[in-house]
């Protein structure tokens, strides 16, 4: 799982700071995050297209089905194979604490793209979004030399303030609060 889902997170990130990566570049900066911030995220674009990322996966010798299990691919109805669950989206991997990439959320960033604002991975055997929090890994220092959290509503909320220096913001997973999450952050 966790090889599958770094290797999600490298196409990502290549695809981002590559050619294709332009236009959800230009949208960053819109937003006000700079590369060194988008780079501390591992924040990354999935390209526009049916099969960009289970190519990449399959080159690196992973079955598509276990693809599917990780929520990186869909299966197909009507006939045999999958399709990438996230396209032309800009992507933000969702961490635990050690730096692991368990999910993603993708956000479109196209004013013409009519499909739902965010896709998240669905939950796994290793994600439970109520489990965790966006930012943690890289907000855990600063919360524990400060002693205090920030906790703010969404991804791009937690990174725009990193890029403004607030290093200690986080966000639940699109939840409430939750006990769990509350726990994990009262350990820093």
């Amino acid at each position: 799982y966790f090889n599958i889902m770094k290797l999600a997170q490298e196409f990502f990130e290549k695809s981002l700071w590559n050619a294709d990566g332009r236009a959800a570049q230009q949208y960053l900066k819109e937003r006000g995050i700079d590369e060194k911030t988008a780079k501390k995220f591992a924040m990354g674009y999935a390209p526009a297209g049916w099969q960009n990322l289970l190519d990449h996966i399959e080159r690196n010798k992973v079955p598509d089905r276990y693809a599917e299990r990780a929520g990186l691919a869909i299966s197909r109805r009507e006939k045999d194979g999958f399709y990438d669950r996230f396209r032309h989206r800009i992507m933000f991997p969702i961490r635990d604490i050690w730096g692991n990439t368990l999910a993603f959320g993708g956000r479109v960033f196209a004013r013409d793209d009519d499909g739902p604002k965010y896709i998240n991975s669905p939950e796994t055997a290793f994600y439970t979004k109520g489990q965790q929090l966006y930012g943690l890994y890289e907000s855990k220092t600063s919360i524990q030399k400060s002693e205090r959290a920030l906790v703010v509503e969404g991804n791009f909320d937690v990174i725009a303030l990193h890029a403004q220096g607030v290093e200690m913001a986080i966000a639940p997973m699109g939840t409430a609060l939750t006990g769990d999450q509350a726990r994990l952050l009262s350990r820093y």
